[in-house]
């Protein structure tokens, strides 16, 4: 299902997760793994490299996104986006999720439990 958000073509890959945390300003975790084309991001006034990222955010009561709060890993750079890249990406994603939604939770000073895990869809 692809997306616009802010310019660019966000592509997002397999389910789309969702981790309730015990937070008092955040309650849940957003959890992504998707393609973006590159280009300047004017959130964070960085260049983002082509390829396949594992986002992690947390959001609040009002269904906003904190991206300084959050993570983004690059999981593969990309020249082009073709299924294989996907499946890899998704893999590479699912096995790093544990320990960046980790260390994101460690940042907040949030707890959670796996069990809590839902997925909305594709």
């Amino acid at each position: 299902m692809a997306r616009m958000r802010y310019g660019f073509h966000w592509v997002y890959l397999g389910d789309n997760l969702r981790l309730k945390i015990d937070h008092p300003d955040y309650d849940v975790l957003a959890i992504n793994v998707l393609y973006t084309k590159g280009g300047h991001d004017p959130l964070n006034m960085d260049d983002d490299v082509r390829g396949y990222y594992l986002s992690v955010l947390p959001v609040d009561k009002r269904l906003r996104g904190s991206r300084k709060d959050g993570a983004k890993i690059l999981l593969r750079p990309v020249s082009r986006r073709t299924d294989k890249a996907d499946a890899v990406a998704v893999i590479r994603g699912t096995t790093l999720m544990p320990i960046v939604v980790a260390d994101v939770c460690s940042k907040l000073g949030a707890k959670f439990n796996w069990s809590d895990l839902k997925a909305i869809g594709g």
